[in-house]
């Protein structure tokens, strides 16, 4: 006999009313509700990770594209060197080099990768500075740093 109906004195099995059956089945697929809000829960958290781990390691790889091209360029490496040294970091940098009074100084910038993470920081940005080394050379008169004649 199915629990859903009773049986009366004559012994006929009859259903029960409405809103008995209702009480029954209320929650029936409160689990999936559930499991969907948590489950979209998680996602966000998760690209929210992934977002701020993109945003981190671009932002090294900036920074060292800017150290790498200020030390060619201090070294009076040609700009072309200069630009396919900092890509091999960050394949995407755009470098600006500019000499001043004896200073090398290289400004380096990035967008960042993702929809989500441009929404957050659109450009990725560092810059380095160092002596120029050929300044300081041609000031001495001598292009050896040493200072030694052969």
């Amino acid at each position: 006999m199915h629990p859903h109906r009773r049986l009366q004195r004559t012994g006929v099995a009859r259903p029960l009313p409405a809103p008995a059956r209702a009480a029954v089945s209320s929650d029936a697929g409160l689990a999936t509700a559930e499991f969907a809000v948590v489950l979209l829960a998680v996602a966000f958290v998760v690209q929210v990770l992934l977002s701020g781990i993109s945003i981190v390691t671009g932002s090294l790889q900036v920074v060292d594209a800017a150290h790498i091209a200020v030390r060619l360029a201090a070294r009076g490496e040609s700009d072309q060197v200069i630009a396919r040294a900092a890509r091999g970091v960050a394949p995407h940098v755009t470098i600006t080099v500019t000499r001043a009074d004896g200073v090398v100084r290289v400004s380096a910038s990035q967008p960042t990768a993702g929809v989500f993470t441009r929404r957050i920081v659109p450009t990725l940005r560092s810059s380095a500075s160092s002596i120029d080394e050929t300044a300081l050379g041609s000031a001495a008169g001598n292009s050896d740093l040493g200072g030694a004649a052969p």
